[in-house]
């Protein structure tokens, strides 16, 4: 998932923005954002910020690929909701268009196929981006074959929407050509009272007549008449649009920016003069505009990507003097968040000397503290230079000011630390070193220790600097968990005690249980066993399973076979996933199947599957003598059973108690559905479940589609 962006006359590629949840189109408003769908739940939509790392970088590998920044530390969020949305708004247009009601304008217009619906949602400013609020449904059908799944501002003022017009539009029915290609609608949405645009042919009008349209009040006439003064590069309109910049009113001035810089480039002193523009947009797009010809220098040799594409041969490699003093100007006046937003992604693609000040500028905007897209492309902006120009980057640090203010000590010193330690060398742990000891307050100090737990989580931490070792001990305020990384064997001692101390709260006894196994800490495991076997939660059972699984301990496959029958239904999993994490135990695990001290009615299908095609011979043989070959369900079959369930529904009603029961002992171990289950699989409730068509093809034959990030994987180690 990501936008790209390529220019037609420079052959120019570059990724623009990463992450989001399935781009099916992209949306470009008057202001110029950039939104696209989701194909999930809980949200409307994304508003995609150049620069920008959005949510999914890397959580799903086999399908998205390595994280390209695993630096980033953080992710901008989906616009919120003030609604609970159920899973999917497929596209949105934003609504500026003369034929559709002024109480819909600026609204988003969202298409949802799995619930036959077009829906309106204000949108709402929230800080340098936005979150909805639902309105009401503007198209609604009882035609279950109602898809729609594209809609868009029209030229002549309507709205176009696009329906697919299928029953099924699930990937299972598709792969199985089981669609009608044929078959699809248009349909245009309009005012009653309001009239069509009629003058639609704009390829024949004058450059003058183009010019009169950058005020026009329908928007695809505003874009097409930027589009085509760019791509006629007539001279005569050159200081027309200079003008406009200058003089024009807020949109207008706008799309002369855009006609502008594409048909001639952007002068500097009309830039200098759009960046006192009072349209905040202007502001906006003038700083972008003046930056985006400046390419990355810079490339992350650790994974040999490089972060942007974008330089030209003779392209400059820095904004001139005067135009970034003017930057730095506005950014130190600078009232709105989106402009404040840009200056901070912009600053990236600048040379330390102009990138570091711009930053340092903008964090200090403690009204952008909470901000969902500040701060992080404030960090990014800094970690892109902490390879090719460390020095610079922590000698901002030296300057205890900077150091003081509120998003600096929130959202800069903590990623810093983590940063720092993550990358691991002795020059890296030196300067975390430096960083502690440069601290003066406890503030900043809790900070710092919490990025440097985090870059340690999961392992110990050994050969530390003994600077940075005392300086970790000698701040005070040291975890039991950095304590216990550090080796420390008093805290190990600690973190025992309160593993086997009922009375503590569950969720730290858990996150000490996960540590002790992380780190194998000497003493821990009978502690963990007791845990794993004796615990009445099954989330610290579960846990200590897996804790468990790291020692070498020969006896603890048998001593966990032994305890079986015991354990909860939703305890089996981490069971069955200890046992199969290491050859010997999975040796036991079959044998035991094989004896009958575990039924193969109580082997998950699942775990059947792994032990039948085991690596190890034997394992594979016995799990097929014992389990059987888990012959699948052919198509045929499954749509008999299909049909036979659908007749039994429909001889009467359900009775959602019982069917929870059901729920909480079939599937709940694995799947959550209105706030009760487990995160083993898709969550259910967003899921389109009245819908028989799909919940029996689900429920019938689980595997015909399994969504991403729910693929089972081996790791070989």
């Amino acid at each position: 998932c990501m936008v790209w962006r390529y220019h037609p006359e420079s052959h120019r590629f570059e990724i623009f923005s990463e992450g989001g949840g399935n781009n099916f189109g992209l949306e470009l408003d008057s202001g110029g954002r950039l939104f696209t769908g989701n194909n999930g739940g809980q949200t409307r939509g994304w508003h995609y910020m150049q620069g920008g790392l959005h949510l999914m970088q890397g959580t799903t590998p086999n399908k998205f690929g390595p994280v390209r920044n695993p630096f980033a530390f953080g992710e901008l969020p989906h616009m919120a909701s003030e609604q609970v949305i159920p899973r999917f708004t497929h596209f949105a247009t934003l609504v500026e268009s003369t034929a559709i009601p002024q109480k819909y304008q600026n609204s988003f217009f969202s298409v949802e196929p799995l619930h036959n619906f077009v829906i309106a949602s204000q949108r709402l400013v929230d800080g340098a981006t936005f979150k909805t609020t639902d309105i009401g449904k503007v198209l609604t059908s009882d035609d279950s074959a109602f898809r729609p799944v594209y809609i868009g501002n029209a030229p002549d003022g309507s709205i176009l929407v696009a329906d697919f017009y299928e029953h099924y539009i699930a990937h299972g029915q598709h792969y199985q050509s089981q669609i009608d290609p044929t078959t699809g609608r248009i349909f245009r949405l309009r005012g009653k009272q309001e009239s069509l645009e009629q003058d639609l042919n704009l390829f024949d009008k004058t450059t003058d007549e183009l010019l009169a349209l950058l005020n026009h009040p329908n928007r695809w006439h505003r874009h097409t008449a930027v589009r085509l003064l760019g791509e006629r590069k007539d001279s005569s309109s050159k200081p027309k649009l200079q003008q406009l910049v200058r003089d024009g009113s807020d949109l207008e001035s706008l799309n002369a920016l855009w006609a502008l810089y594409q048909a001639f480039s952007l002068d500097d002193q009309t830039a200098s003069v759009a960046l006192r523009h009072p349209y905040a947009m202007v502001r906006y797009w003038t700083v972008r505009l003046i930056c985006d010809d400046i390419g990355f220098a810079h490339k992350r040799r650790s994974l040999e990507l490089a972060d942007s594409l974008g330089t030209l041969k003779d392209g400059p490699t820095r904004v001139s003097d005067k135009l970034f003093q003017a930057i730095l100007e506005l950014t130190d006046r600078e009232d709105n968040a989106e402009v404040r937003s840009q200056i901070a992604g912009s600053a990236r693609r600048l040379p330390v000397d102009q990138a570091l000040p711009l930053v340092t500028a903008v964090l200090k905007h403690d009204e952008d503290i909470d901000d969902h897209y500040v701060p992080l492309l404030c960090w990014w902006a800094l970690e892109i230079k902490l390879d090719s120009d460390r020095d610079a980057v922590m000698a901002l640090f030296d300057d205890s000011q900077l150091r003081s203010e509120p998003m600096v000590i929130k959202h800069i010193l903590g990623r810093m630390m983590r940063g720092l330690a993550l990358k691991g060398g002795h020059h890296d742990l030196q300067q975390c070193a430096k960083l502690l000891k440069l601290a003066d307050s406890q503030e900043q100090v809790d900070q710092l220790l919490s990025g440097f737990e985090l870059a340690f989580a999961g392992r110990r931490m050994v050969g530390l600097p003994e600077n940075l070792a005392r300086a970790l001990v000698d701040s005070g305020r040291s975890s039991l968990e950095l304590r216990v990384r550090l080796g420390d064997d008093a805290a190990t001692v600690d973190a025992i005690t309160l593993l086997a101390n009922g009375s503590a709260a569950v969720d730290e006894r858990i996150a000490v249980a996960r540590m002790l196994g992380e780190v194998k800490a000497p003493d821990s495991l009978e502690p963990l066993m007791a845990a794993s076997l004796t615990s009445e939660d099954s989330r610290l059972q579960r846990a200590a399973l897996t804790a468990v699984s790291a020692f070498d301990d020969p006896t603890i496959a048998q001593r966990v076979l032994g305890h079986f029958t015991q354990f909860p239904v939703d305890v089996r999993p981490a069971f069955f996933d200890m046992l199969l994490s290491r050859t010997d135990w999975a040796h036991e695990l079959v044998d035991a199947i094989a004896n009958g001290a575990i039924a193969p009615a109580d082997v998950p299908s699942d775990v059947a599957q792994q032990l039948r095609n085991h690596s190890d011979v034997v394992i594979a043989r016995l799990a097929g003598q014992h389990l059987g070959e888990g012959a699948k369900l052919k198509p045929a079959d499954a749509q008999q059973r299909i049909e036979q369930v659908r007749e039994v529904l429909g001889e009467g009603t359900g009775n959602p108690y019982a069917g929870e029961a059901i729920f909480m002992e079939r599937c709940a171990a694995c799947h959550k559905l209105f706030f009760k289950g487990g995160n083993v699989g898709p969550d259910l409730t967003p899921y389109q479940r009245g819908n028989l068509d799909t919940l029996l093809i689900s429920v019938i034959s689980p595997s015909l589609e399994i969504r991403e990030g729910f693929e089972y994987m081996t790791l070989i180690t």
